[in-house]
């Protein structure tokens, strides 16, 4: 039959079934549709029941799968939004130490801390900040107090950046052996505040390599979680650089489980609640010393303390939970997020009872329509089988019409003709067609037109990024044109940046016939900003090299010249050295770099270069460079690069690191420098697999001949 009416247009098929088929439906629904109805109560009556048990069965397994899922979303989500936030802090302790760190050194001058005199009698510290230093008085002398006020005056600034930058820092200090605390927060310490006996000083001088993390600590009546970490001048501890994080803020930031069915907490590695989220309330509790087991369940914490990620069933207070949780690594913390099964439970008796329902529903209106379809049946039997033949003809002969010309009208559109209208002058489903195609050919129009707008748009601004890379590739300088007939050196250099233009550079050029300048650097951030502020800085050192100033007093002009109205305080790590290519003696300087590899022997090493200070954000002085001296070997090498080399992550979100860049110099001691880029960018190609590039990666690789 299907083949037989294929072989007809449409329209005579609509015919065909608006004459036959309605007939003959007619005859088999007036036999069988009695005798089916009262075979479908039956069955709803028996297998009604069936349904309801099935379906609340399947929808409990796949609502409790939904949840499962829906809850270690939001244990992620949860534990990812808290790490980024404390690893911020991580970075700012860690960053106030160092500071610290170049003060005693005598490597950092703040250039806004001038000396004040007050009422304290303390000459660098105001009546203000007065109120933030506290002494422990057994074990402090006022020659002490005095011999430590420049130092804590050069802080201040560094302390009241803390507290303005980020709002989860409501206050910052600085705690010396020596008794003192200066500090930077919303009020004062109390008067008889002894730190010495708090766990987060102690447990930072036990543990001087790394960055401590305690909660909740009271002071002030207030609680916070401290981070403290200790400040390192000589491998010996000179104090403890501490700040305060607000639990209030902590607690805003649980957006995933906020006006949800679900509650939160937080567990420490030693197996305490460091908070509990009210599920009633929704509100956090942060004064609880309570072990975890006397709150939920031993099982759960065990994974949890041992840093996994998951999701358990557990008993609490008589209920069942699901708990997602998801480890925080930068404090070592677990998150939680439970929910009370029996909101599974609800919903599957909902459907149980609502299906119930239907089904004596449907009886009852099983029943009363039987009655009335017999009624009908037999009452219009006679007179459908005439009516039906005579409206079907003229139906037919109607929608053929429209057909029609909806026919045509299409034929007109897919020639491109937007401007003609279909009007079939009716009200009916074929009419909205027809004002269907009308609107299509208009909105056609308009988009070919706002997409040919669009394409132009984007390829003008594509034009101008391109020739903003073109512009900062030629800024930098080709190893052909600049060694390409000198035999004492060789050199190979490679930037990918991350965006279409970047923020690294390298830089190399004979100063005069004998003297190589030679520099690398990383502009803090990417894209057209980092790329401005790098053309500076390129610009900058040329031009300071070309004045003869060995690479220290390099650095101390560019730094402080970048300085000026730097209000976006953006700022370069660099290196930066002076090659004479008879001897091989080599002067170099470092801003804040990471360290080159040289070729000693038959393997690579890293120079032992004093880190110095960024350039860029500060005013800056002589001591914050240190000039190295050396020579260098007939057939040694000397590998420079940026922090996007040894921080390239994989897919595991694993650093390629300083070891990674060893392990692929192994064996590299005898290749050129072109084909040591090789196998380094190899190395890294196969570290990083499919994850994306997250920063510039530069290359500077030198090779002495004599």
């Amino acid at each position: 039959m299907n083949k037989i009416m294929k072989r007809f247009s449409l329209k005579t098929r609509i015919m065909f079934c608006f004459i036959a088929a309605p007939l003959l439906v007619f005859l088999l629904v007036a036999s069988f549709s009695l005798w089916e109805m009262v075979g479908l109560k039956r069955f709803a009556s028996v297998i009604g029941r069936d349904i309801g048990d099935d379906a609340a069965r399947e929808g409990m397994v796949a609502l409790e799968r939904e949840f499962r899922e829906e809850l270690m979303l939001r244990a992620e989500g949860q534990a990812l939004i808290l790490e980024s936030r404390l690893q911020r802090i991580n970075n700012s302790v860690a960053g106030l130490a160092d500071i610290y760190a170049d003060v005693v050194a005598g490597r950092y001058v703040d250039s806004d801390a001038g000396f004040v005199d007050n009422s304290s009698g303390m000459t660098g510290i105001s009546n203000d900040e007065f109120s933030y230093l506290r002494v422990i008085p057994e074990i402090v002398e006022d020659t002490t107090i005095n011999a430590f006020v420049p130092r804590l005056a050069a802080m201040r600034n560094a302390l009241r950046h803390l507290c303005v930058a980020d709002d989860y820092i409501v206050g910052a200090g600085i705690a010396l052996p020596e008794g003192i605390f200066f500090s930077n927060a919303r009020r004062p310490p109390p008067a008889n505040f002894n730190f010495v006996q708090q766990q987060w000083y102690r447990r930072a001088l036990t543990h001087p390599e790394q960055t401590v993390w305690m909660a909740p600590v009271r002071l002030n009546n207030e609680i916070f979680i401290v981070c403290s970490r200790a400040v390192r001048v000589d491998k010996k501890s000179v104090a403890v650089a501490m700040i305060m994080v607000s639990t209030e803020a902590v607690s805003r930031d649980f957006v995933t489980t906020t006006g949800a069915e679900t509650f939160a907490f937080l567990l420490s590695q030693h197996g305490n609640l460091v908070a509990f989220e009210n599920p009633a309330t929704s509100k956090f509790n942060w004064e609880t010393a309570t072990s975890a087991t006397a709150e939920l369940d031993e099982r759960l914490f065990a994974v949890m303390r041992s840093g996994s990620a998951g999701i358990m069933s557990v008993d609490w207070h008589s209920k069942k939970l699901f708990v997602a949780y998801q480890p925080i690594p930068v404090v070592n913390w677990s998150v939680g997020v439970a929910l009370d099964r029996e909101i599974i439970g609800a919903s599957t008796r909902k459907i149980r009872n609502y299906i119930g329902r239907e089904t004596n529903e449907f009886k009852l209106l099983t029943d009363q329509y039987i009655r009335r379809a017999a009624t009908v049946y037999l009452l219009l039997a006679t007179l459908l089988g005439i009516v039906v033949a005579g409206f079907a003809y003229w139906m037919t002969r109607s929608i053929n019409a429209k057909i029609g010309a909806l026919e045509a009208g299409a034929v007109r559109l897919g020639n491109g003709d937007f401007e003609s209208k279909i009007n079939l002058n009716g009200v009916d489903e074929l009419q909205e067609l027809a004002e269907t195609f009308n609107h299509t050919a208009t909105g056609m129009k308009h988009y070919i037109a706002e997409f040919e707008k669009n394409v132009t748009e984007r390829e003008l601004r594509n034009r101008d990024m391109s020739v903003a890379a073109a512009i900062q590739c030629s800024m930098l300088p080709d190893s052909a044109d600049v060694v390409a007939e000198r035999d004492e050196i060789e050199i190979c250099a490679t930037m990918r940046p991350a965006k279409l233009v970047g923020g690294d550079f390298y830089d190399f050029f004979f100063v005069d016939k004998h003297t190589l300048f030679f520099a690398i650097g990383d502009v803090s951030g990417k894209g057209v900003p980092a790329a401005l502020f790098m053309a500076r800085t390129v610009v900058l050192l040329r031009d300071e090299a070309l004045e003869r100033h060995t690479p220290d007093k390099i650095f101390l002009a560019v730094g402080n010249e970048l300085a000026k109205n730097n209000d976006s305080c953006m700022f370069t790590t660099a290196l930066c050295g002076l090659l004479d290519v008879r001897s091989g003696e080599i002067l170099l300087a470092n801003a804040g770099h990471p360290r080159p590899f040289i070729r000693h022997g038959t393997g690579f090493e890293q120079l032992p270069l004093p880190r110095g200070s960024a350039i860029g954000a500060m005013t800056l002085n002589p001591e914050s460079f240190a000039l190295s001296r050396f020579k260098l070997e007939k057939g040694t090498s000397l590998l420079l690069y940026t922090d996007g080399v040894s921080e390239a992550f994989n897919a595991a979100n694993e650093a390629f690191g300083e070891d990674g860049i060893a392990v692929a110099l192994d064996g590299c001691a005898a290749v050129g420098p072109y084909e040591l880029e090789k196998k380094l960018n190899n190395a890294l190609d196969a570290f990083v697999g499919d994850a994306p590039q997250s920063d510039d990666i530069t290359m500077l690789i030198l090779r002495f001949h004599g």
